[in-house]
C-alpha cells in the first residue's frame, strides 16, 4: 500500500515538473523574438575596460585588459570592437588545447548548452564572442592558458562542476528569466567570483594569465596588447601584473 501510494505520489511529482518545465521553456522560447526586439539595444553593457600606459627599457608600451561575461549583447559588442581596433594584438583567456578530461570537458559542453542557450536568449547576449570579433577584425590571437579549467581541477572538484551543470539543466529555463532581469538589474551577476568554477581554480589560472601577459607586453616586438578575461579574474590579473609592472 506504501509503496503504490509512493509510485503515485512521485508519478504526479513527475509530471508536474514536466508539465512546467515545457511550459516554462515553450513560454521563454515564444516570448524571446518579442524580448530580443525590445531589449536589444538597451541591454546594458557589463564589460569593464581597463587600460595602462608604462615604459619599459625606454619603449612605451600600451596594455587593456576587459573583464566580460564571455558573452555579448549588441551594446557590449560595439564597445569591444571600438576597443580591438586600438590594439594589435588580442590575448583571450582559455586554452587552444584540447582538454586532457576529454570526457568531462564533453559532459560539460552537452550539460551547460540548454542553460547556456535559456540565459543568453534572456539577456539578449547572442553576439559573436571575442574571439571572432578579434579575428574578424584581423588581429593575432594569443591563448592565456596552457590547459583548459578542466585541466586544473581535480576528480571530485570535477565531479562537483558537472553534478552543478546537472542541477542548472534541471532547471534550464529559469535562466531566460534570469538573463531578462540582467537588463534591468545589471549587477546582478557580480556574484560569479563565489561560483565553484572560480574557486576551485581561479587563483592558479590568474597567476598563469598574468605571467603571460607580462612576457608578451615585455617582448620588445610588443608595443600594445589587449586581453579578454573573465569578468571575476580581473582584478586579481592586474593586481599580478602590477607585482611585476608598474601600472599607471
Amino acid at each position: 500500500m506504501k509503496t503504490k501510494l509512493l509510485k503515485k505520489i512521485l508519478g504526479v511529482g513527475a509530471a508536474a515538473y514536466i508539465m512546467a518545465y515545457a511550459g516554462l521553456g515553450g513560454y521563454a522560447l515564444l516570448d524571446s523574438k518579442h524580448n530580443s526586439d525590445i531589449n536589444s539595444d538597451r541591454a546594458p553593457r557589463m564589460s569593464e575596460y581597463r587600460e595602462f600606459k608604462f615604459d619599459i627599457n625606454g619603449k612605451k608600451k600600451k596594455l587593456g585588459i576587459i573583464g566580460e561575461y564571455h558573452g555579448y549583447n549588441h551594446n557590449e559588442r560595439k564597445y569591444a570592437v571600438s576597443i580591438i581596433k586600438q590594439y594589435d594584438n588580442v590575448a583571450l583567456e582559455g586554452s587552444a588545447q584540447e582538454s586532457k578530461s576529454k570526457l568531462f570537458s564533453e559532459a560539460d559542453s552537452i550539460l551547460s548548452a540548454v542553460p547556456a542557450y535559456f540565459y543568453t536568449t534572456g539577456s539578449c547576449r547572442r553576439c559573436p564572442n571575442a574571439y571572432l570579433l578579434a579575428f574578424f577584425n584581423g588581429k593575432k590571437i594569443m591563448p592565456l592558458e596552457e590547459n583548459s579549467a578542466l585541466d586544473n581541477m581535480n576528480f571530485g572538484q570535477k565531479s562537483a562542476f558537472l553534478a552543478d551543470d546537472v542541477k542548472n539543466i534541471l532547471i534550464a529555463p529559469y535562466y531566460y528569466f534570469d538573463g531578462k532581469k540582467e537588463i534591468e538589474h545589471p549587477n546582478i551577476n557580480d556574484s560569479e567570483k563565489n561560483s565553484l568554477y572560480f574557486y576551485t581554480n581561479g587563483d592558479k589560472r590568474e597567476k598563469e594569465m598574468s605571467e603571460k601577459i607580462v612576457r608578451k607586453i615585455k617582448d620588445e616586438k610588443t608595443d600594445n596588447l589587449l586581453c579578454f578575461v573573465g569578468k571575476s579574474h580581473l582584478e586579481g590579473i592586474i593586481s599580478n601584473i602590477g607585482k611585476e609592472i608598474k601600472l599607471e
